[in-house]
C-alpha cells in the first residue's frame, strides 16, 4: 500500500458555476458513472438542492483532477445544459485539495475516500471541523456559550451534530405538522458553515433555558437526547425565540415530570419523536391563563 502524506489543502467555500467547473479535469481512469445515481443527484438539484459536498482533487499546474465527486459534477453539467436559466444558478461546496499526486497515489486516495463512506457523521465533522465558524463560537470561552459542546459524546456535553440536526429541524419547518430532519454525511458540513451569528445568539439562549428548566446537557439528561431535544428546540424556534426568558421558563416547566412524555423520550424513531412534540404543546398550552397565547 502506497503511504499517502497529509499532503492536502482545504477550501471550505468554493463556488461552482457554468464556468468555474472549466477547472476540473476528469480522470482518464474514473470508475463508470452510474446513470441512476446521476439522475438521483441531478433530481435534488432540480428542486433547488444543494447535493455537491465535499470534492476531492488533485492539483497539478493549475488544473484539479477529480479523484472523488464526478457523479455529481455530472449532474452539476446536465443541470446547466439543461436550460438556459439554470445557468445563473451557483452551487457552493468544499474543495478538499491534494498537491501533484502520482496516478498510484491517486488511486489510493480514491480507495481511502471509498472506504470512507462507512464514517460516522463525527468523524465526517471532524475532518473539516476548523473551517467552520458556528463550531468556534461554541468552543469561544468569551462568548460564554452555557454548557460544553463536543463531536463525540462526552458524559457532561451536548454532542455537535445534535445541535445541528435541532437548527435544521427548525430553519426546514413545515406549514402544518412536524417533521424531523437529520442532516446526511454530504450536506452537514455545507449546513454548518452556513450558520451564522445569530444562530449562535439562539441557540446559546436555548440552551441557557434548556439548563434552568431541564437541568445541565450530559449523558444522563434524558431531555438533552435526541427524542427530547430536537423538539423542544423547534418549539422554541417557532413560538418564544422573541419572549421573555421568564415567560418561556414558566411554560416550559409544564413539561417535567410528565409520565407520557418521559415514556416516549425512550423510544426511537421519528414517530415517536412527533408524539413527544404533541404531548409537549399540549402540556404547555395547558390552563386558562394560556388559553390566548397558545403555541403550535
Amino acid at each position: 500500500m502506497i503511504k499517502i502524506k497529509d499532503n492536502y489543502t482545504i477550501i471550505p467555500n468554493f463556488t461552482l458555476t457554468p464556468e468555474s467547473i472549466e477547472k476540473f479535469d476528469v480522470m482518464e481512469n474514473r470508475r463508470q458513472i452510474g446513470e441512476a445515481h446521476v439522475t438521483q443527484i441531478h433530481g435534488t438539484l432540480l428542486e433547488g438542492k444543494n447535493p455537491m459536498g465535499i470534492l476531492i482533487v488533485n492539483e497539478i499546474n493549475k488544473k484539479w483532477r477529480l479523484i472523488d465527486g464526478n457523479h455529481r459534477l455530472e449532474a452539476l453539467k446536465r443541470f446547466y445544459g439543461y436550460k438556459e436559466k439554470n445557468k445563473q444558478v451557483s452551487m457552493d461546496c468544499g474543495i478538499k485539495v491534494y498537491h501533484n499526486l502520482t496516478r498510484d497515489e491517486e488511486n489510493e486516495v480514491y480507495s481511502i475516500e471509498a472506504k470512507r463512506k462507512n464514517e460516522s457523521h463525527e468523524d465526517r465533522i471532524q475532518l473539516y471541523i476548523d473551517t467552520i465558524t458556528f463550531w468556534k463560537l461554541l468552543q469561544d470561552k468569551y462568548k460564554e456559550f452555557p454548557c460544553k459542546v463536543s463531536i463525540y459524546g462526552q458524559v457532561d456535553s451536548i454532542r455537535f451534530r445534535l445541535i445541528l440536526d435541532a437548527l435544521s429541524t427548525a430553519k426546514n419547518q413545515m406549514q402544518k405538522g412536524y417533521a424531523p430532519k437529520y442532516l446526511g454525511k454530504e450536506d452537514i458540513i455545507t449546513f454548518a458553515r452556513e450558520l451564522r451569528y445569530e444562530d449562535f445568539l439562539l441557540m446559546k439562549r436555548f440552551c441557557n433555558i434548556f439548563q434552568i428548566v431541564f437541568g445541565n446537557v450530559g449523558k444522563d439528561n434524558i431531555f438533552s437526547r435526541r427524542q427530547g431535544f430536537v423538539p423542544l428546540f423547534d418549539i422554541f424556534f417557532r413560538n418564544f425565540r422573541n419572549e421573555k426568558e421568564e415567560v418561556v421558563i414558566s411554560r416550559f416547566k409544564n413539561i417535567v415530570g410528565k409520565s407520557d412524555i418521559l415514556m416516549y423520550l425512550n423510544m426511537q424513531g421519528r414517530e415517536a419523536q412527533q408524539t413527544i412534540r404533541s404531548l409537549m404543546v399540549n402540556y404547555i398550552n395547558k390552563g386558562k391563563v394560556y388559553s390566548k397565547n397558545a403555541i403550535i
